[in-house]
């Protein structure tokens, strides 16, 4: 399960196994490791999931950019 905040809200999306999501990024980070719990630092990150195959059904979380310093969406 990733859990991501945003300004409104925090956005859910899991995956039936860590190795199905996609970590790229654009910048240059002393460690690409990302595991569980809170990610310190925190960086500013892409989300893409696929809708759930039901209303209200769980996200499913096909991969996850960590943003360029300075990205300004």
């Amino acid at each position: 399960m990733l859990v991501l905040r945003t300004a409104d809200a925090a956005v859910r999306a899991r995956a039936a196994r860590f190795d199905d999501i996609e970590f790229r990024t654009y910048r240059p980070l002393a460690s690409m490791k990302v595991g569980c719990g809170t990610q310190e630092p925190l960086h500013e990150v892409y989300l893409t999931w696929r809708p759930g195959a039901a209303p209200g059904a769980e996200q499913t979380a096909v991969a996850v950019e960590v943003l360029p310093e300075g990205f300004v969406p």
